[in-house]
């Protein structure tokens, strides 16, 4: 069995490099991140490590999270521009996060709220107002964010400040 993988992740890139003229950008990225895991599935299987996240959809995974750190505060962040960071489709993305039992904006929104809960205990950012702590983290409705706010932490942000406050 492991040598009838190993056979597929040897002809899978080759079939893919034969074709490749024949692919829009998105789908031979689509196609390479593929073959990288069937290539990583095979070569994890041969030494007892099958069923893990492949290297390359991890690598991909990390890459991603990094760049929605470092563009956390903007509030144009979306999965396209992620996407584009990580040289990926937006398929892709998605698949990757799904892996990770969430969506990409799910984790865009859900870091962006933890990063609020910090800076509103934060003694540097205790005369900046609720809102103000929104839309520096990328938020454009305090509404909105009040509503998040309070599905993630199980009270208001005035509620989270006042008692992690004293």
């Amino acid at each position: 069995p492991e040598s009838a993988l190993g056979g597929i992740a040897i002809a899978a890139p080759q079939a893919l490099q034969r074709e490749a003229h024949r692919m829009t950008a998105q789908q031979f990225d689509f196609a390479a991140e593929r073959c990288a895991d069937l290539v990583m599935g095979a070569l994890a299987g041969s030494i007892g490590q099958a069923g893990q996240l492949s290297q390359s959809r991890s690598a991909v995974l990390h890459r991603m999270k990094n760049f929605i750190e470092r563009h956390l505060q903007d509030e144009t962040l979306n999965v396209a521009r992620i996407a584009a960071a990580a040289g990926v489709s937006i398929r892709y993305v998605n698949d990757v996060f799904q892996s990770d039992q969430t969506s990409a904006m799910r984790y865009v929104w859900r870091r962006r709220i933890d990063h609020c809960a910090r800076d509103l205990t934060s003694p540097n950012w205790a005369s900046a107002s609720v809102s103000e702590i929104a839309f520096r983290w990328g938020f454009s409705d305090s509404a909105h964010f009040s509503r998040a706010f309070r599905k993630a932490y199980g009270v208001t942000p005035t509620e989270w400040r006042k008692f992690r406050s004293t």
